[in-house]
């Protein structure tokens, strides 16, 4: 019987998405359409797309007045009557607007509506007002398919859809009908939508904000093929009750906030062969019942149960499944898996990741089981012993991907030497310490990660390169010493060296092997020599990254522009000497020539990299007037033009900073801090009002430089500030009290100033260290140790005009970009020119001497 049914239930399938290919093709009418159908088509069209929409999208094209609308593009009719009952104008480049009044809805016999993947067509239909009349879809009451997937459609869903009780009965397939509103941005509650909707066949909801509790109801939807919920911000505990012969064959619960423990009932679902619920709360054990998902013949079986809370052993009959052919059970809390002989393992499985969990002991014998193995990942576990004890026997013919990252593996496994088909294998982050075996160098490994171990050098000989088809190899983070190897042919993809020993030239030939190579590092190693002209035939790289060297001589003209897809470039901390390129790759995103020996000027080419983020040319000899021509360029976030004293910028998007009396990395720093650090320099004049615009600022830093006057208490609009450096400046008058407000300020450093009066009491100023006032000799009260004579109150200083002085001055200019992310990124170290998420342009004036033109001011620590 249940043969029978999965027969019928395929045979409705393959039916219902033949009709739906079928459909969007043009067909070949027996009966032309009806006048009033073609002039409600064509009203449509005009009322609700524009006209540039209209004339670009292929769909619309043969919508014409003169012609017979049953042979219009997406048009479906009905051969007998001549009604339209299908319109699919998915992926037609759409753009416009539907609203509850469209002439759309005229179509009163429509059957099957697509929209789907025009996202510029917007559905206003928030209108829920009560009229004695249908309106909306509450007009096409024969509806049965409808497809709103990645469209403008969005807020809550319209009780006017819940009226679409027909959409059960398919004219391609009787049993078979469609409600797809994936990635439309519709919020809940669901109960209003599916109450009055329960025959329908397939649910895609997914890619949505719904934030509402699944319906109980929905577990009695019995005729249920297909529920995609994944991603759609539904929680609270899923329906306990599945009912008995269920047809469901997909269900898909990815990323929701779903808790509790998976019900029992799950095994009456027979016939799934899709079971998604990665990324969920889901706690406990998983239910025996999983065992009962054995009724499939023609379908393989997918379980993905990964980065949930489940825990304990796992059951031998979830391995015995005999159509189980994925089965992913990574980022859970599992200890241990079924002996070696407690189960007859599916011969169909050939994708097992059980990465990230507690599973501990030797790696268990029930893996050499699965001979059709061709994926497994066992990283990130708590396997002792030799890995060897788990493997002395191991037959996978087919396995093809081995991920053992994470597995305290201290030398490489033998059994490795057996899997000659091996195409990738990662022992990442492992402790193998020693040469990189010889054999290591399997002619079918497309794929090798030996990153972050202690890897010392390479086993000879190496291989001939020809007989090698490697496109990813990752050594980083080891102690390789000796020259780079060439260990690839013509396919490489990813090299990445970084964080080694090697001290070698780069190979003059180098890149006569970079035809498809996309990343390119060899950072942080004691290469020398200089930069081989040939790297420029590179011409798909987008990451190369030659930085912390001693590479020398001058930079080939061609390393700006030699690569159309060249993202990132960092040649910083060696010792190059010349000029800068003069052109450019337009799709920079990060340019990094810090810490070398560079002349001349800031090419202007740069203004036509509009991607660009990261300028970093600081610690050169870079002689030249202030680029404000950078202003225009959209992107950039960090600009560093300092002379001297190196500021270090590395394409992981980590920066050096100076913060908070200590140097660290400030990760990410392009999308969570916002930083302003002009110190070390020589600025004169006075900090002005309009700093206090800056809002989204967590770092400001004006030490050592030769700015005057008070400190402005327009600073205590800066609520986001956690670190504030004026010190060693020229700074006087009180320290405003203002500044106490500021909940967020760890650090505060005002030493070395002419500063006066009481500190200020109360909020974070309880808790800084006498260290903060240092060297303000008329600074009196908590926490120095001298008294004042009486109780003053620190009052805000009076602001006074700016000073200018039109011969020397240098003005920098803060200009609001207002990005879309509402991130406001610092412009940080040197000379800095910040952008901020606001709307006022405001300039102010400080001196500027050239350090050629004026000695170093250096200071007393007292």
């Amino acid at each position: 019987m249940g043969l029978i049914k999965l027969h019928h239930l395929f045979l409705i399938i393959f039916l219902s998405h033949f009709f739906l290919l079928s459909s969007s093709q043009t067909p070949q009418p027996d009966h032309q359409c009806l006048d009033h159908q073609k002039s409600a088509l064509l009203q449509f069209k005009n009322e609700t797309f524009s006209e540039s929409s209209s004339s670009l999208s292929p769909k619309l094209a043969s919508w014409e007045p003169d012609t017979d609308c049953c042979s219009w593009e997406g048009i479906t009719c009905d051969s007998a009557t001549g009604h339209v009952i299908g319109l699919n104008l998915s992926h037609g480049n759409l753009q416009g607007l539907v609203d509850s009044n469209s002439s759309l809805f005229k179509l009163h016999n429509l059957l099957m509506l697509d929209f789907s993947w025009n996202f510029d067509l917007v559905f206003n239909l928030d209108s829920e007002k009560v009229i004695p009349t249908p309106f909306g879809f509450s007009l096409l009451p024969n509806l049965s398919h409808l497809n709103l997937a990645y469209t403008g459609f969005s807020g809550q869903v319209p009780l006017q859809m819940s009226h679409l009780t027909k959409l059960a009965l398919s004219y391609a397939a009787p049993n078979f009908s469609v409600l797809s509103l994936s990635g439309c941005s519709i919020s809940g509650p669901l109960d209003s939508l599916l109450s009055n909707l329960h025959f329908l066949s397939e649910i895609d909801l997914s890619l949505n904000n719904l934030s509402s509790e699944v319906p109980d109801f929905l577990a009695n939807f019995t005729s249920l093929v297909s529920l995609d919920l994944s991603y759609c911000g539904l929680h609270g505990e899923f329906p306990t009750a599945f009912p008995e012969h269920s047809a469901l064959s997909k269900l898909l619960l990815s990323d929701t906030r779903f808790h509790g423990k998976l019900p029992e009932s799950i095994g009456h679902l027979q016939f799934l062969n899709q079971f998604y619920i990665n990324s969920c709360n889901f706690t406990g054990t998983i239910p025996n019942s999983l065992g009962n998902l054995s009724q499939l013949q023609f379908f393989l079986l997918n379980l993905e149960l990964s980065d949930n809370l489940f825990d304990g052993v796992i059951d031998c009959s979830l391995f015995t499944l005999p159509s189980l052919n994925y089965l992913s059970l990574a980022k859970n809390f599992f200890r241990s898996l079924p002996p070696e002989g407690s189960c007859n393992p599916s011969s169909s499985l050939g994708y097992l990741n059980l990465s990230y969990n507690v599973l501990q002991g030797p790696i268990p014998g029930l893996i050499t089981e699965l001979k059709s193995l061709q994926e497994l990942y066992l990283s990130s576990n708590e396997f002792n012993g030799s890995l060897d004890l788990g493997f002395p026997n191991l037959i996978c013919p087919q396995l093809w991907s081995l991920k053992l990252r994470s597995c305290s593996v201290k030398k490489f496994p033998t059994f490795l030497r057996n899997l000659q088909g091996l195409g990738s294998l990662d022992l990442s982050s492992n402790g193998i310490m020693g040469q990189i075996s010889n054999w290591i160098w399997m002619s079918s490994l497309v794929s090798l990660n030996l990153s972050d171990n202690s890897l010392t050098g390479l086993d000879g000989p190496l291989p001939n390169a020809s007989t090698l088809q490697l496109s990813y190899l990752d050594l980083h983070s080891n102690n390789i010493k000796g020259s780079l190897p060439i260990l690839w042919h013509q396919y490489p993809v990813v090299l990445d060296f970084s964080n080694n020993s090697f001290s070698s030239f780069i190979p003059v030939d180098i890149g006569s092997y970079f035809d498809d190579l996309v990343f390119f590092s060899v950072s942080s190693n004691k290469l020398i020599g200089e930069i081989p002209a040939s790297i420029c035939s590179a011409g798909r790289l987008e990451v190369l990254d030659l930085s912390n060297n001693s590479l020398n001589g001058t930079i080939p003209r061609c390393i700006g522009n030699f690569s159309t897809y060249l993202s990132i470039l960092n040649l910083g901390k060696n010792g190059f000497q010349g000029t800068l390129p003069q052109t450019f790759a337009n799709a920079l995103n990060t340019l990094v020539f810090n810490g070398n020996q560079l002349e001349g000027t800031v090419p202007r080419s740069l203004s036509d990299c509009n991607l660009l983020e990261v300028l970093d040319i600081g610690n050169n000899w870079i002689n030249d007037t202030f680029p404000f021509w950078l202003e225009n360029l959209p992107q950039l976030r960090v600009l560093i033009l300092r002379s001297n004293n190196g500021y270090y910028y590395s394409y992981s998007s980590s920066v050096k900073l100076a913060m908070k009396g200590f140097e660290f990395e400030l990760q990410r720093i392009l999308d969570i801090f916002t930083a302003m650090d002009l110190s070390n320099n020589e600025f004169e004049g006075k900090i002005p009002d309009s700093i206090g615009e800056l809002k989204s600022l967590h770092v400001l830093d004006l030490s050592n430089n030769s700015i005057e006057g008070p400190i402005p208490s327009s600073l205590e609009n800066l609520s986001q500030l956690e670190s504030l450096d004026l010190s060693d400046n020229r700074l006087s008058g009180r320290i405003p009290w203002q500044l106490t407000r500021l909940t967020f300020l760890s650090f505060m450093n005002l030493a070395r100033n002419d500063l006066e009066g009481t500190i200020p009491t109360g909020g974070q100023f309880n808790s800084f260290p006498a260290t903060y006032y240092e060297g303000n000799p008329r600074l009196c009260g908590f926490p120095l140790s001298r008294k004042c004579e009486a109780v003053e109150e620190a009052l805000p200083p009076i602001q006074q005009d700016l000073d200018s002085d039109s011969s020397s001055e240098f003005d920098w200019k803060f200009a609001g970009m207002g990005y879309g992310c509402g991130v406001v990124a610092g412009l940080s170290i040197g000379y800095i020119l910040f952008w901020g998420n606001g709307v006022f342009s405001q300039s102010f004036t400080l001196q500027k001497h050239h350090p050629r033109m004026k000695s170093r001011r250096r200071r007393s620590t007292s």
